[in-house]
């Protein structure tokens, strides 16, 4: 997968003024550099650990999709799974991210409510209150129908399901 290195640094996790499973505000540091994958794990690169044998044999989708999609529904145990295919296909050590890094990465240096600001209606997000983010892939299988091909697509477009990239 395109990686990208984040250096080492700070961040601050929590609220002063929030729910109280958010407080207290704390610097959290993440003390060395590490790569992360550029985008979401696609059906595309899923269906190649199926194909060679890996991923448990788990399928997260049902009916045709575009392999750009993100992979959802997968748990904890599904993601090592594949981090565990990808580590022996490469011969390169991957593993999951902490938590702490996962929010260092997600947050990109920012203080705010979310990472592109205090409203989802700021910068050039699509998302508004409401919006399903993730849902269900509907992936393809050979034989089907192009009117259940377009009813999925359809589906997927509706609940906010798009390619690896979309998004800024």
């Amino acid at each position: 997968p395109q990686m990208v290195k984040i250096p080492a640094g700070s961040y601050s996790r929590g609220t002063k003024y929030g729910a109280n499973n958010q407080r207290p505000l704390q610097l959290i540091t993440i003390s060395n550099s590490f790569s992360v994958g550029a985008h979401e794990v696609t059906v595309g690169n899923w269906e190649q650990c199926l194909f060679e044998g890996g991923c448990n044999g788990y399928r997260p989708y049902e009916v045709p999709s575009d392999l750009n999609l993100p992979v959802t529904d997968v748990s904890w145990l599904d993601a090592k799974n594949y981090v565990s295919w990808l580590s022996n296909k490469t011969k390169k050590k991957y593993r999951l991210l902490s938590e702490a890094e996962w929010e260092y990465v997600a947050r990109a240096g920012t203080e705010t409510k979310y990472s592109w600001g205090d409203s989802l209606k700021e910068g050039r997000n699509t998302l508004k209150p409401g919006d399903e983010v993730g849902g269900r892939i509907y992936a393809t299988s050979k034989g089907f129908l192009a009117s259940a091909f377009v009813t999925a697509l359809a589906s997927m477009q509706k609940k906010g399901i798009k390619p690896v990239g979309s998004f800024v």
